[in-house]
């Protein structure tokens, strides 16, 4: 686990052991917080937090010691290695269920050094065979092509009963069970094809033949067919292969026969022992095929705690999965941690089964804990402030915060001491730099991190649209139609609720975006991507993004000198080191608009990324035309002065502000008291350089609205 999952510590030392019954580290058992068996655990929250290393600890904590599987349903082949596409629905007789339950049975029933019997699934796996390995009349019509003789004449037999209206019992129960030796001796599986082929040979291993009675007494009593058990059963093969809700009703009661083959295995004297519980974990629960598994698992809970009663249902397995989304309003880990997050639902939803737990997020305080956990003795100083730095960049991400921290640790392992401003440029695995790494890890579909760098400092939709028209290469065809498609792509990415988006504070008397953020609103992503832009395509490839970006907030073509330009402008123009069109626009506003408005409009100039490579900041003679007031050109230096320090100080790479620029910052607050008698101002003098000194930055320091503390 080290230093990676420290944040993670509540659910693995604390929520999951008292789930499955076991210490993750000891052969000591744990008390049960729910003796019936508790919710279905999902795990919520953005990219690179450490959900999957999370259930990576778990299985590493429990392999061999409980019967345990993993899978991963964002994977074709769920992250087995020898298993091909086994996701895909086009097969009549299987879909990404089937292939899912085969996978699990097979893992959870391997042999374990700690308990001697292995889990069996009779209810489970007679379903799945029955689903699998039946031919139907239209399957025949195509031949008997590659299948074995004594199954053909069985297969044969069994069909001319099934067909006959009232057949004789025994007979169709003899040619049933002879059906099933049969398949289990030949691996006869005519559609299922070699992806699942591994699977089959560990599952048939241990069904032994002939199905369990109690396995077809159970099935009887699920299906609402007309006839004996044999005839319901081989009776669902066509309600599966009508798709739609047919095949999910069968899907659901194959989940049904899995839950009640661990309860049926966990029995009395087990539960008496206290015997540990089966652990299964499933990553990516918010793709398709994940989403449709755990609606169909909480629809399973519901319908079989229905069945007998809510209050006596017994589950005696762990499920832990994990999924990409929004944490607001979820339960936290340390809640969890202490008990009562969950009740046992006596009737009401299927959701009411699942504990829904928010990834823990890191800080900076978290992420000097992260630090200490990989100093090594002898290894050379880490950088003044990391952990401010890194927190930028991270954005309450666990995993982004580990990553650089390894990246940083590896290098001070050698010896070498870290420049802050090389962080991201630290290699992360072979050559690849540690802030690539982290923007693939974010972004993993390189046409969207293609165009989402290329319009990182664009502040609304529009501007980017113009952007990519002018500078984005389109494919060859029809551009617009590709250009369409691209920002589509660009926002639905931006829209995911898992991106920790912050709304900037744009005066509320200012005309802004539709909505108060960049087009990159997760402050950690748009920081990166904007550190990717400038290594990757260098000065002379922004600075027409940067130019194409300003001219969009220059909708009336106002001359370049003009004091009444937009923020949006401002902002594009500071970036492009043309310091005077930011001082002249402030300035101008500063008697238009109410003081804590004119400092947020500050901070929205002043959060602009530093200007490109071989691009300098420059402020040309034009004239200001609020410096004809009175005091007007003090003013217009205090209005420079304070644009110059909160700009300098807001560089994500800057640990800790220079003390010229605070000095500036302070000096020019002090004087704009001295000439606007203003409790919102004197408040920010009192505030903001002590803020940015903390590492606070545009265009997040404080604005005092209303009276002023006393």
């Amino acid at each position: 686990m080290g230093g990676q999952l420290h944040e993670h510590e509540e659910l693995i030392k604390r929520v999951v052991p008292r789930q499955v019954g076991l210490d993750p580290h000891q052969n000591r058992g744990v008390r049960f917080e729910f003796p019936l068996g508790g919710p279905v655990l999902r795990v919520v929250g953005g990219r690179n937090t450490g959900k999957t290393a999370l259930l990576g600890a778990l299985f590493s904590n429990y392999n061999q010691r409980l019967p345990l599987a993993r899978a991963d349903l964002g994977a074709p082949d769920f992250g087995e290695s020898v298993l091909s596409d086994l996701t895909g629905e086009a097969a009549e007789n299987a879909s990404a269920t089937t292939h899912l339950l085969y996978l699990l049975s097979y893992r959870l029933a391997s042999e374990t050094t700690r308990f001697r019997r292995p889990l069996a699934f009779p209810r489970l796996r007679v379903g799945l065979l029955v689903i699998t390995a039946w031919r139907t009349s239209a399957d025949v019509s195509e031949g008997w092509r590659g299948v074995p003789a004594d199954l053909r004449e069985s297969e044969q037999e069994l069909r001319d009963l099934l067909q006959q209206r009232e057949p004789n019992r025994k007979k169709l129960n003899e040619a049933a069970q002879q059906w099933f030796v049969q398949v289990v001796d030949s691996l006869g599986f005519p559609m299922a094809g070699a992806a699942v082929e591994p699977l089959l040979r560990g599952v048939l291993s241990s069904v032994g033949g002939r199905p369990d009675r109690r396995a077809l007494a159970w099935w009887r009593d699920q299906l609402e067919y007309q006839g004996s058990a044999v005839q319901r059963l081989f009776g669902m093969v066509g309600e599966f292969r009508e798709r739609g809700e047919g095949r999910r009703a069968v899907e659901l009661l194959l989940l049904r026969a899995f839950l009640a083959d661990l309860a049926a295995h966990h029995g009395v004297v087990r539960r008496w022992n206290a015997t540990p519980r089966p652990l299964v974990l499933l990553d990516n629960v918010h793709t398709t095929v994940g989403h449709h598994v755990l609606t169909l698992l909480l629809d399973a809970y519901q319908s079989l705690a229905r069945a007998g009663h809510a209050a006596e249902a017994h589950f005696p397995v762990a499920f832990v999965t994990t999924a990409l989304g929004s944490t607001e309003g979820l339960t936290s880990c340390a809640e969890a941690a202490g008990g009562a997050s969950w009740q046992r639902p006596a009737d009401g939803r299927a959701e009411d089964w699942l504990l829904s737990l928010a990834v823990p997020e890191v800080g900076p305080k978290e992420i000097g804990t992260m630090q200490r956990m990989r100093r090594a003795p002898g290894s050379a100083a880490f950088p003044r402030h990391l952990s401010r730095v890194i927190d930028r960049f991270a954005g309450t991400r666990p995993g982004s915060a580990a990553l650089l921290l390894d990246a940083v640790a590896t290098r001070a392992g050698r010896g070498e001491e870290t420049p802050i401003e090389e962080l991201l440029a630290l290699p992360a695995e072979g050559e690849t730099p540690v802030g690539e790494r982290l923007a693939r890890l974010l972004l993993p579909d390189p046409d969207v991190l293609r165009d989402l760098t290329l319009l990182a400092p664009a502040l609304d939709t529009d501007s980017a649209a113009r952007a990519l028209r002018a500078l984005g290469r389109p494919q060859p065809g029809n551009v617009e139609h590709d250009l369409d498609r691209r920002l589509k792509a660009v926002d639905a990415e931006q829209a995911g609720a898992h991106w920790r988006v912050r709304p900037w504070p744009w005066p509320v008397e200012e005309p802004g975006p539709a909505r108060p953020v960049p087009l990159v609103g997760d402050r950690a992503l748009r920081a990166l991507l904007l550190w990717r832009l400038s290594v990757e395509r260098g000065g002379e490839t922004v600075v027409p993004v940067l130019g194409e970006l300003r001219a969009a907030h220059n909708p009336d073509e106002l001359p370049a000198g003009s004091a009444e330009h937009g923020l949006g402008y401002l902002h594009h123009s500071l970036t492009l080191g043309e310091l005077a069109p930011a001082v002249r626009g402030l300035h101008h506003r500063l008697g238009r608009l109410a003081e804590p408005d004119w400092l947020a409009a500050v901070q929205v100039v002043c959060a602009a990324p530093p200007p490109p490579r071989g691009v300098r900041v420059w402020s040309d003679d034009a004239d200001c035309p609020s410096c004809a007031d009175a005091g007007g050109e003090v003013v217009h230096r205090a209005v420079g002065n304070l644009v110059r320090g909160v700009w300098a100080a807001s560089d994500p790479l800057l640990p800790e502000p220079a003390p010229a620029d605070l000095d500036r910052v302070r000096a020019a607050l002090l004087t704009l008291t001295q000439h606007r008698d203003e409790d919102t101002l004197r408040t920010a003098f009192r505030q903001w350089p002590a803020a940015l000194e903390s590492g606070v930055q545009a265009p997040d320091l404080p604005i005092q609205r209303g009276e002023a503390p006393a």
